[in-house]
């Protein structure tokens, strides 16, 4: 049996202090490198991914201020050059620009928020119910928002990539998701791995793919993506896409070794979505220019 493996392993890409001269590290469209983020707004703030973006902010530069709401920490004073807003709609009257790292249950609230003062906004959350995100495709008629299961380039990419790599191999292959992170991490199967199913289901609508997540089928099922998750140790996240034939397997793989990448992603997908960016709900790949990017053939 052949066994191809295509891996991205992904340690942090530092982007520049000053505001970068495009979106993502490799990406084709340009921003100036004198946008600013202005006010920059964070949901989530005291969380891990709410620090970690603040504290590349600080490295970055270009902003004026860091704003932050948060259900744990609600103060009107400063604390370490941040100031939190004592609600979600004080967030968003004063925020250039939006950023969400909390959890699912807050989104009727967020939303609620945004619908007061529209804002370009990234949603880094994952674990949404489909009811929210119909509310999220509703709001975006009136503001710019991007949605991001997974903020680092290499992820981005994969999900491009397991979408058109789909598109060439036969009917025949069984295709598995396997998903591992940290003991932490409360949703399963992770927003990465959801987005990587909906990229392959998409890619084969003509075979009418179902997903089969937490358990193996045995003996196999034809026409369905099984997702395995693990949660052990401290793992930032991999994820691997494997389609395997009766002679190969292919592995399309993407291991994250520091989680800062996902802050740098979010920053840079801010400086896109408020650059300009017309109301509607945009993905990741939108701000990498991979939507209509096809492969050479």
């Amino acid at each position: 049996m052949m066994n191809h493996s295509l891996n991205m392993d992904h340690s942090s890409i530092p982007l520049e202090k000053q505001a970068p001269s495009s979106p993502l590290p490799g990406m084709t469209g340009v921003i100036p490198p004198t946008v600013c983020l202005g006010h920059v707004g964070i949901i989530g703030l005291s969380g891990r991914m709410g620090q970690r973006i603040v504290s590349a902010l600080e490295k970055q530069r270009g902003f004026r201020s860091i704003l932050g709401y948060d259900r744990a920490v609600i103060s009107d004073k400063s604390w370490e050059n941040m100031v939190f807003c004592a609600s979600l709609d004080e967030l968003f009257e004063k925020s250039s620009v939006v950023i969400d790292f909390s959890v699912p249950e807050l989104f009727p609230h967020i939303l609620d928020a945004a619908s007061k003062n529209p804002k370009p906004m990234v949603i880094g959350t994952t674990g949404i119910e489909p009811d929210v995100l119909r509310l999220i495709d509703a709001i975006g008629r009136r503001m710019a928002i991007v949605v991001a299961p997974n903020t680092s380039l290499g992820a981005i990419i994969q999900r491009w990539l397991a979408g058109k790599l789909s598109q060439f191999l036969p009917h025949s292959y069984d295709i598995d998701i396997v998903e591992h992170h940290h003991r932490y991490k409360k949703d399963i199967p992770s927003g990465t791995a959801n987005a990587l199913a909906d990229a392959l289901i998409a890619a084969k609508k003509d075979q009418g793919l179902d997903i089969c997540a937490g358990q193996t089928t045995s003996p196999r099922q034809d026409g369905r993506i099984e997702m395995h998750g693990l949660r052990c140790g401290h793992v930032f996240g991999m994820h691997e896409v494997i389609w395997t034939g009766t002679d190969d397997r292919l592995v399309l793989g993407h291991t994250v070794f520091s989680p800062h990448i996902f802050a740098d992603g979010a920053i840079a997908l801010a400086r896109w979505v408020m650059n300009g960016q017309k109301p509607g709900v945009y993905g990741a790949e939108d701000a990498l220019g991979l939507t209509n990017l096809s492969c050479p053939g």
